[in-house]
């Protein structure tokens, strides 16, 4: 799908909470020889937060080295203030004057080289008391590390390529980048990951300025301890809502963050970037920052799909006809009866291949691949939001799906034959439910069904061009057993035996043949699961099993005389 997912947003009018301090941070650096390093700090603040912190003038880094001594402090003018316009489109979200502040504050100092290399901090109090999944009143700590002189001299640090983003929609897909460039090419690894805590509420600035009270003028040396996530957050489900298929989740070669936020608030999310040269780390580049998730009035243009070629869905078409019945699996998160359609079926050079409805239905005039295009609109404020999908729909008739079995009874094999036909392509997949909780992806399956009574077994088969249908049928299985409708036959003529019990790796079954009807084997594991289909020599009287792939436990098997069981028994496997 082609998202406007992070542009067109909206703010959570019924948030009252201020923030008491900076949204989040950043901290870099570049080595521009001699020894010379220019560290940029970034600060990100709420700039219509009332009785916030300001920024400092300066503000202070503490540069410690690898015993934990404060080496330096690097004191930084206040940089430009820059304002950052909020991610939304007007036309979708009813926002009030939004703005956040952008400080990128900046020095230069001098390391020499050193064993263990140093460690740049910047430490604040505090968070914001709006933030749902961390803790009140905790502060932040923002790191960078220069290596030591065996790993790298004059290192320059990775640094992300956009600002962060500050609101994003609930219940929408996220498509957020948090990409970075490393200035010497080194190799860079993605992750969700804790922040930092910091400072308190009573000493909330340790540097030169806020050195009274008998505050501390430098924070505490590293290591660091997490921030206190609230019950049920981590990093990893920092809104506290996940769905085993939509976590929020970020791709750790492309710092991609994915997935369907669905609960409103103010969260904390920090993103690590861990640099790597040699497969050595260098240091690790962290985005501790504060985002929103909000209402939004954007639709989710959807269709259901089978499949996916070249990046672009396939509609699971059934190529019963020309005709094509459409549906659509679009939705609205925060509007879900205001949306409209508009459908164009993708016929070339046809300006009357579209649709306004729901639902449609559209006729072909030949056969063929067709690219369908649908978009949803919602209307919020007098404007317009819409949303784009697109998918391939295969129209190749016919294919028809249908299968024959006869009814049986308890503990006897039915064979299922596939009758499915197809004009175009060929068959490649097969569903099958039994209708007692038992499948099978064979073409031509066989179960054994172990209660008696009626049942609907089901098929889902499908083409190499795309088509896919769904066929059942009704079957009876009778208690009665069917052993007794084999006429003549006397089982224990055929002295059929499975030796050892319990068996390793081999196992032998003997048997006798009193006539020239040939006999198939057939094995079940303790699932139900057919692990053999093998028909049984005429010309010997043994067959070797190879069980050493097999898992340990208990399996059936069943001999079958023209579909009928004259041998029924167990076996374990145990090693």
């Amino acid at each position: 799908m082609k998202k406007l997912l992070l542009t067109s947003l909206c703010f959570i009018g019924f948030y009252t909470a201020k923030c008491t301090h900076l949204l989040g941070g950043e901290l870099f650096y570049d080595c521009s020889g001699n020894n010379v390093h220019h560290i940029t700090l970034k600060l990100f603040r709420d700039c219509n937060c009332v009785n916030c912190a300001q920024y400092g003038d300066p503000e202070y880094v503490t540069i410690f080295d690898a015993s934990g001594n404060v080496y330096t402090q690097l004191a930084m003018p206040l940089p430009p203030v820059t304002h950052i316009p909020p991610n939304y489109v007007q036309a979708c979200a009813a926002l009030p004057n939004i703005c956040m502040q952008e400080a990128d504050y900046t020095g230069e100092v001098t390391l020499p080289p050193a064993a263990g290399g140093y460690t740049i901090v910047y430490q604040r109090c505090c968070r914001s008391a709006g933030v749902l999944n961390i803790g009140f009143n905790e502060g932040a700590t923002y790191t960078a590390h220069i290596p030591g002189s065996a790993l790298a001299i004059c290192n320059n640090s990775a640094r992300f390529d956009s600002i962060p983003q500050q609101y994003i929609c609930v219940n929408s897909s996220l498509a957020i980048s948090y990409a970075a460039a490393d200035p010497d090419g080194d190799s860079l690894v993605y992750s969700l990951c804790n922040p930092y805590d910091g400072a308190d509420g009573n000493c909330p600035d340790p540097s030169p300025n806020g050195g009274q009270n008998r505050c501390s003028t430098a924070p505490n040396p590293p290591p660091y301890a997490s921030a206190t996530y609230i019950a049920g957050y981590d990093s990893a489900n920092f809104t506290n809502s996940p769905s085993n298929s939509n976590d929020i989740k970020i791709d750790s070669a492309t710092g991609m963050l994915t997935g369907i936020p669905n609960a409103v608030g103010i969260y904390d999310i920090t993103v690590c970037v861990s640099e790597y040269r040699n497969g050595q780390l260098l240091n690790i580049l962290r985005r501790d920052f504060q985002v929103t998730v909000a209402p939004c009035n954007i639709p989710i243009a959807s269709l259901p799909q089978i499949g996916v070629d070249n990046g672009i869905a396939v509609y699971p078409s059934t190529c019963k006809s020309l005709t094509v019945s459409f549906i659509s699996t679009s939705y609205s998160p925060n509007n879900p009866n205001s949306i409209s359609y508009h459908w164009n079926f993708g016929v070339p050079g046809s300006t009357s291949d579209t649709s306004n409805l729901v639902n449609p239905s559209f006729t072909y005039p030949d056969t063929g691949r067709y690219l369908i295009h649908l978009i949803a609109t919602n209307f919020a404020n007098g404007q317009t939001c819409r949303d784009t999908t697109e998918a391939w729909v295969n129209v190749y008739p016919y294919f028809v799906v249908n299968f024959s079995a006869p009814s049986s009874c308890v503990d006897s094999v039915v064979a299922f034959t596939n009758e499915t036909t197809t004009t175009y392509g060929s068959l490649t997949n097969c569903i099958w439910s039994f209708g007692d909780n038992f499948t099978s992806n064979l073409t031509n399956p066989v179960h054994v069904y172990t209660t008696p009574g009626n049942f609907t077994p089901t098929l889902i088969a499908q083409n190499s061009l795309g088509c896919k249908d769904t066929f059942g049928a009704t079957i009876s299985i009778s208690q009665q057993p069917c052993l007794t409708a084999v006429s003549g036959i006397n089982p224990d003529a055929w002295e059929i035996t499975l030796f050892p019990n319990p068996v390793r790796d081999f196992a032998t079954l003997s048997y006798k043949i009193t006539s020239n009807q040939a006999l198939t084997l057939f094995v079940w594991n303790q699932l139900g699961q057919l692990v053999l289909q093998q028909n049984l020599p005429g010309v010997s009287n043994s067959c070797l099993l190879k069980t050493a792939l097999w898992a340990d436990g208990v399996y059936s098997y069943c001999v079958i005389l023209n579909g009928l069981p004259i041998k029924r028994d167990k076996f374990v496997i145990v090693r």
